[in-house]
């Protein structure tokens, strides 16, 4: 078979969030809409979103993990729940036709800075090798292909909250190619005063920290609430999916990305409409056959608000439902694209269209769609293509089309 026509799909998904490895949790928080507004925190006083580090015991275990820091545990974590599901057990692929695609941006930052502070202030003989692999931000995806054994490709990706969608849609590209027969794509990533400091000095991050955040879509909404977590899903080519009788979860018709020439509201909603019609072009599909929308919209103004013009543009007058569930997970991201796929294929399976979390009064005025405040049913036989969104500050978009 032509592996360039040979669909790409997915197999196996594992997570970790607020919930743990837990995602008949998450799916039920994202589904009924159920606000995360954070937790406080004691430096800053900014509200984050964490995971439970102890939950990740039943998969990790407690030894040899002490070089072994937050990112890359969520992430060995959420692929060891993705690969059972894919009923793909480690060391029942072929390593040199098993890869690895990571979005992550912010990885290990923590360690890098405090590890470079050291250096500086007490010199070499304070700092430890063995935490020279975590100075970089691809650490995560270089222990995971290590533990795997993984030689097809190794890759991280590092475009902001495109990152996730655009690990997908390399990967994706690298299977039509016949580079590797399984790709395990993870996107992750850890919170750290450093983060937030980053955070802050972009205006994601508002001045009073007790003022509202993370509202998608939401006009009261003063930025964005962090969060942190992994996503891992395996993709395989269909021949070889249904070759092993493996069962299909979905399907990936297309990925495109693209940047804003300008920062301004009106370029970035250009951006995003042009890479959103490109996307549903090359999946081959009319904006009215889209039957759900998940956005990457975050509770930030400067990304919302062109977004919402862009889905307003390109829907205004369908009836297709829009979602939004970072009012549950936090902005996360690298991982933050494949949270929302979690949240397609699990809509597509059910027949449920989750609610969006935290949305209360649109921006602009009308909803960009049918903006959905409460959880929508539909017959889960009706598997029409859903629009996944991406939009980042540095002027950064992607779009992924699934069926």
């Amino acid at each position: 078979m032509n592996t360039m026509t040979d669909e790409v799909v997915v197999t196996g998904i594992g997570t970790v969030s607020s919930f743990g490895l837990d995602a008949d949790a998450l799916w039920e928080a994202v589904c009924s809409g159920r606000y995360h507004p954070g937790t406080p925190q004691a430096e800053g006083g900014h509200r984050t979103i964490r995971v439970p580090q102890e939950d990740l015991v039943p998969v990790l275990g407690t030894k040899g993990l002490r070089f072994v820091h937050g990112a890359s545990r969520f992430l060995l974590a959420a692929s060891a729940v993705a690969l059972e599901e894919a009923g793909l057990p480690a060391g029942t692929v072929d390593p040199d036709r098993l890869g690895i695609v990571v979005g992550s941006n912010y990885a290990n930052l923590h360690t890098a800075d405090l590890y470079d502070r050291t250096l500086l202030t007490e010199g070499p003989r304070a700092v430890s090798a063995m935490e020279a692999p975590n100075l970089l931000v691809n650490a995560p995806a270089a222990l995971l292909g290590v533990r795997l054994q993984a030689r097809a490709c190794n890759t991280t990706i590092s475009t902001g909250a495109c990152a996730g969608l655009d690990a997908l849609g390399y990967a994706m590209t690298l299977l039509r190619r016949g580079k590797a027969d399984c790709i395990l794509v993870g996107g992750t990533e850890e919170l750290s005063p450093e983060l937030l400091g980053i955070y802050t000095m972009a205006g994601a991050l508002p001045e009073d920290p007790s003022g509202d955040t993370g509202r998608p879509f939401d006009a009261s909404s003063r930025g964005i609430t962090p969060g942190e977590g992994a996503v891992a899903v395996v993709l395989e080519r269909r021949s070889h999916a249904e070759g092993r009788g493996a069962r299909i979860l979905a399907g990936l018709a297309s990925w495109t990305s693209g940047c804003a020439a300008g920062r301004t509201p009106g370029k970035r909603e250009k951006s995003l409409s042009r890479v959103i019609g490109e996307a549903l072009y090359k999946a081959s599909a009319d904006p009215g056959e889209v039957g759900l929308v998940v956005s990457g919209a975050c509770g930030l103004a400067a990304l919302d608000e062109p977004e919402a013009e862009a889905l307003q543009s390109l829907f205004g007058g369908r009836p297709t439902p829009v979602c939004a569930i970072k009012g549950v997970t936090g902005e996360t991201g690298g991982a933050g694209g494949l949270f929302q796929l979690f949240a397609a294929v699990r809509s597509q399976a059910s027949g449920i269209v989750p609610a969006t979390a935290g949305a209360r009064v649109t921006v602009p005025p009308q909803p960009p769609l049918s903006l959905t405040a409460e959880p929508q049913r539909r017959s889960p036989d009706e598997r029409r293509p859903a629009l996944l969104t991406a939009l980042d500050l540095s002027g950064t978009v992607s779009a992924v089309v699934i069926r």
